[in-house]
């Protein structure tokens, strides 16, 4: 019963654990402009990091940021380049740079989006009330903190599309600028992925009455889609080529982080299946662990690696956990 309830422990904490990793980080710089005051850039900083964390990303500690900003020559970045550079110090997946300008009577907010991925930089602008600053700039986000993009159809603080042509001449709504790179990623919200796997397990913890070898060959194949740029969901197969007979099957959740261009980390559970040969001639429940590192080689092909593998099977009355590695070759189209 005890070893029960250690299993159930891992299985949630690793749960608890994958969900809080799905979440983007946002650099979200202090705000700019001319003319603005003080107390008005504070609640609008503010406001500004709340609506991010609602949103349901993770926000850049302003430790991270000062230091970023110390690499630009100015302290004040405005363009891709300058953005690109803050991505890479701080590991994010977006840089937002609200600026402020003062209109007859009123506050016009501009923000900027720097997708790091891609090099995409989309801005959208509107003016606001000062009384309700938050909930104004949540929605600004969430039009703009997307895969996809910020699309061409009329924003939802615009009354109807005629609200963009009433914009004043030489004025855009949205700008859009993109920098190449030998291993950009494809730019659709989703894309099929098909790999092959070879891999390593020995037993960490087997039931006393076990026999035979604790450690296993596997070779395998996973097929599946990737949302965006970082979310995987997939199915996985794997049987034993060498060691005991077992074969096991999985549909897992993967969320890369982008730490330099083409480089990604992040963890991986898998819910599945774990089906014995030889002499048990058992199938059992199965929950796997992996952290999961992926190489783009090109814009379609990348070579991944899996280190930890740590896999809870469910056998009976005592549980059997495997431990290993894997290696594989994967293909988006």
């Amino acid at each position: 019963m005890r070893r029960r309830w250690y299993a159930a422990t891992i299985a949630v904490a690793l749960v608890l654990l994958d969900v809080a990793a799905w979440a983007e980080v946002v650099l979200m710089l202090p705000p700019s402009g001319q003319g603005v005051q003080e107390s008005f850039a504070g609640h609008l900083r503010k406001d500004s990091r709340l609506a991010v964390v609602e949103l349901g990303h993770q926000l850049v500690a302003e430790e991270q940021e000062v230091a970023a900003l110390r690499t630009i020559s100015d302290g004040l970045a405005d363009d891709a380049t300058e953005f690109e550079t803050l991505a890479h110090h701080t590991h994010a997946n977006w840089v937002v740079s609200p600026v402020v300008h003062l209109t007859d009577g009123g506050v016009r907010l501009e923000l900027t989006a720097f997708l790091a991925s891609t090099g995409r930089c989309e801005t959208v602008a509107r003016e606001l009330d000062r009384d309700s600053l938050q909930p104004q700039v949540r929605e600004m986000l969430a039009v703009l903190l997307r895969q996809e993009g910020v699309g061409t159809g009329a924003l939802p603080w615009e009354k109807s599309p005629s609200a963009l042509r009433s914009s004043p001449p030489g004025e855009k709504r949205i700008e859009t600028e993109q920098t190449a790179s030998s291993t950009q990623e494809p730019s659709r919200s989703f894309m099929p992925l098909l790999g092959a796997t070879f891999g390593g397990s020995t037993t960490l913890a087997r039931p006393e009455q076990a026999v035979g070898s604790s450690t296993a060959w596997q070779g395998g194949v996973r097929a599946g889609i990737r949302f965006g740029e970082a979310l995987e969901l997939a199915l996985g197969l794997r049987s034993n080529i060498a060691g005991p007979k077992a074969t096991g099957f999985d549909l897992s959740a993967r969320y890369g982080f982008r730490i330099s261009e083409g480089i990604r980390v992040g963890p991986e559970l898998a819910p599945g299946g774990f089906v014995q040969g030889g002499g048990a001639q058992r199938t059992s429940l199965s929950l796997r662990f992996s952290l999961v590192g992926s190489l783009d080689i090109t814009p379609h092909i990348s070579i991944e690696a899996q280190a930890g593998d740590i896999t809870w099977v469910a056998t009976g009355e005592e549980s059997l956990f495997l431990g290993g590695a894997t290696l594989a070759a994967v293909a988006r189209l």
